[in-house]
C-alpha cells in the first residue's frame, strides 16, 4: 500500500485536462479495474476514487498505461504482473533456485575445505561427509 499523498500524485498525473475526472483517453482501465476504482458506481472514476484505491492496493497502472486489479484479490489473474510499476516492487519468485545436488556438492567442497584446515588431511573426509550432508538437507528444504 501507498501513502495517500503519493497516490494523489499519481492519479494527478494521469488527469491531463485537469477537470477530477479520469478519462479513457487519459488511461485504459480493464473492466475489473473500473469496478474496484468507481466507488460510487456513477459510471466517472474521479481523481479522489482513482488515489484511494490506489492507496489501498486495489489497482495498479502498468507502463502501457493501462490499469490493472491487484493480482492478490484476483486468483484468475496471472500471478505476476506484466508490467509492474509505481507503486509496485519488481516480481521476486519466492522458490529457491538451490538444486540439491548443487549443494551437497558446495557442502562437500565448502566441509572438506574446512576439515582440511582443521584437522590437515585426515579432516578432508569427515569434513566432506558432514558438509555434503548439509548441503543435500539444505538443497531440499529450501
Amino acid at each position: 500500500m501507498m501513502r495517500l499523498q503519493d497516490a494523489y500524485y499519481v492519479a494527478n498525473a494521469y488527469d491531463a485536462n485537469r477537470n477530477r475526472i479520469i478519462e479513457n483517453r487519459e488511461i485504459k482501465f480493464t473492466t475489473a479495474s473500473r469496478q474496484l476504482s468507481d466507488s460510487n458506481r456513477d459510471g466517472y472514476i474521479t481523481v479522489d476514487e482513482f488515489a484511494y484505491s490506489l492507496m489501498r492496493g486495489d489497482v495498479y497502472v502498468a507502463t502501457n498505461r493501462t490499469v490493472y486489479p491487484n493480482v492478490y484479490q484476483f486468483p484468475s489473474f496471472p500471478t505476476t504482473p506484466m508490467f509492474p510499476q509505481f507503486p509496485y516492487q519488481p516480481y521476486f519468485p519466492t522458490t529457491s533456485n538451490i538444486h540439491p545436488i548443487g549443494g551437497l556438492v558446495t557442502g562437500a567442497a565448502v566441509g572438506g575445505a574446512i576439515g582440511a584446515l582443521i584437522k590437515g588431511i585426515a579432516g578432508l573426509k569427515t569434513g566432506a561427509i558432514i558438509g555434503g550432508a548439509l548441503g543435500l538437507v539444505g538443497g531440499l528444504v529450501a
